[in-house]
C-alpha cells in the first residue's frame, strides 16, 4: 500500500512498534481522534478481532489470520494517533478481512468437530438400542419357554392322575392350560419380534437423525470454507491492485509521498510564460495519466497548480487555478469524468525551491497530480494540505 510512508513497513516491524505502547491507552486515544466513518470502521475491526481472540479454537484453527488481524489493528491505532484517517480506514479494513477469514476457519473446525461427535453418538446409541432390545427379547423368550415347560409338567401330572382316577374334566382343563400356555408362548414370540422391529425402527430413526446432523455440519463446513476463500481472495485482489497501480505510476515518473503518489508536471513543458493554455507537448503526459485513470476507474485525482512569487498573490492564485483547470479540462476531454478530480490553485504559497534563482522559480512553476488509492481514498482528506 502506498498511501502513507508508514503503511509500507512490514507487518512484523509495525506490530513490534505498536506492541511497545500500552494497548488500552493507544486505543482510547485513537478512538477520541477519529471521525464517525473511521471510528465505525475501527470499532467494527476491533470487535471482530476481539471476537476471534475469544474463540477457544482460534489459535488452533486460525493462528496466522489472527496474528495478521492484530497487526493490522495495531497499525490502525498508530495511524489514528497520527490523525491519518484514510490509513485508519485501510488498516481497519484489512483487520476486518483477516478476522473474517480467521472466524471462518474456526467455524470450519467447529463443524468438523460436530461431525465427529455426531458420528460417535450415533454409533453409541445404535449399539445401546440393539443390546437393550436383544436382552428384552431373550428375557421374554426364556419366560415363555419356562411357562410352557410348567404347563407341560402340569399336563403330565394331570394325565397321570387321569390314568389313575379317570377324571375327564381334569384332563380337559389341563389340555386347555397347555393350549393357553402355547398361545402365550406364541404371543411372547410375537412381542419379541415386535420389540426387535421397534428396535430396528428406532435405530434407523437415530441413524437418519445423525446423518441429517452430519449433512448439516458438512454444509456449514463448506459454507465456512467458501467464506474463508472469498475473504482471502478479496484481500489478495486489493493488494494486487494497489501494487499494480503503484508500479504504473512509478513508470509515469510519479513519486511516493506521505499523502500518496504525486506526479509533478513542469509548467515550462505545459504552458507558455504567463499563459494558461496547454502546449501541444503536454498532451503525451496527460494522455498517459488519462489512460491510467481509465484502467483504474476507482482512483481519484487532485490537480493542484503552483507559481513562483513574481507578481501579486491575487494574480498568482488566479493563474495557478487556471493552469490546474486547463490540465483538468484536458483529462476530461480524454474521457475522464470530472467527478473524479478536484482542481486547486495554490499560487506561490508552497515553493519547492528558492525563488531567488531562475532555476528555483522554474521548479516552483508546476502542476502536481495527487493520486488516491485504488479504492478512491486519499491519505489525507484535507484539500488544502501541502504535498510533501
Amino acid at each position: 500500500m502506498w498511501i502513507h510512508d508508514e503503511m509500507t513497513a512490514p507487518r512484523a516491524m509495525r506490530w513490534g512498534r505498536s506492541a511497545a505502547l500500552a494497548p488500552a491507552l493507544l486505543a482510547l486515544a485513537a478512538c477520541a481522534s477519529m471521525s464517525r466513518p473511521e471510528h465505525d470502521a475501527y470499532t467494527q475491526a476491533r470487535d471482530q478481532v476481539h471476537q476471534l481472540e475469544s474463540e477457544p479454537l482460534a489459535n488452533e484453527a486460525a493462528g496466522m489470520p489472527l496474528q495478521h488481524a492484530r497487526t493490522d489493528l495495531a497499525n490502525a491505532d498508530e495511524a489514528a494517533a497520527h490523525h491519518n484517517a484514510d490509513a485508519v480506514l485501510y488498516w481497519s479494513y484489512l483487520a476486518s478481512r483477516e478476522a473474517e477469514t480467521g472466524q471462518a476457519m474456526v467455524e470450519e473446525l467447529q463443524a468438523r468437530n460436530q461431525i465427529d461427535s455426531a458420528t460417535a453418538e450415533r454409533e453409541r446409541m445404535l449399539m445401546a438400542y440393539q443390546r437393550q432390545r436383544a436382552e428384552l427379547a431373550q428375557q421374554r423368550a426364556a419366560a415363555a419357554e419356562q411357562r410352557a415347560q410348567q404347563a407341560e409338567a402340569q399336563l403330565q401330572q394331570i394325565q397321570q392322575q387321569q390314568a389313575q382316577q379317570q377324571q375327564d374334566a381334569q384332563l380337559a382343563q389341563a389340555q386347555a392350560q397347555v393350549d393357553q400356555a402355547r398361545q402365550q408362548a406364541q404371543q411372547a414370540e410375537q412381542a419379541a419380534q415386535q420389540a426387535q422391529q421397534q428396535s430396528a425402527d428406532q435405530a434407523a430413526q437415530v441413524q437418519a437423525q445423525a446423518q441429517q446432523q452430519i449433512q448439516q455440519a458438512q454444509a456449514q463446513t463448506q459454507a465456512a470454507q467458501a467464506q474463508a476463500r472469498q475473504a482471502q481472495v478479496e484481500a489478495d485482489q486489493a493488494r494486487e491492485r494497489e501494487e499494480q497501480a503503484r508500479h504504473e505510476l512509478e513508470n509515469l515518473q510519479a513519486r511516493q509521498t506521505s499523502q500518496g503518489m504525486v506526479l509533478t508536471l513542469s509548467s515550462s513543458l505545459l504552458f507558455a510564460t504567463g499563459r494558461d493554455t496547454l502546449e501541444p507537448g503536454a498532451m503525451p503526459s496527460i494522455n498517459s495519466v488519462a489512460a491510467f485513470l481509465h484502467e483504474h476507474p476507482m482512483v481519484k485525482l487532485r490537480v493542484e497548480g503552483f507559481t513562483d512569487d513574481r507578481g501579486s498573490d491575487q494574480l498568482n492564485d488566479a493563474l495557478s487555478q487556471r493552469r490546474a483547470q486547463a490540465v483538468a479540462n484536458a483529462l476530461e476531454s480524454d474521457g475522464v469524468q470530472p467527478s473524479r478530480f478536484l482542481v486547486i490553485g495554490r499560487g506561490a504559497s508552497m515553493p519547492v525551491a528558492s525563488n531567488n534563482t531562475s532555476a528555483g522559480r522554474q521548479q516552483n512553476r508546476r502542476v502536481e497530480l495527487l493520486f488516491s488509492d485504488t479504492e478512491g481514498r486519499f491519505a489525507s482528506n484535507e484539500a488544502g494540505q501541502a504535498l510533501r
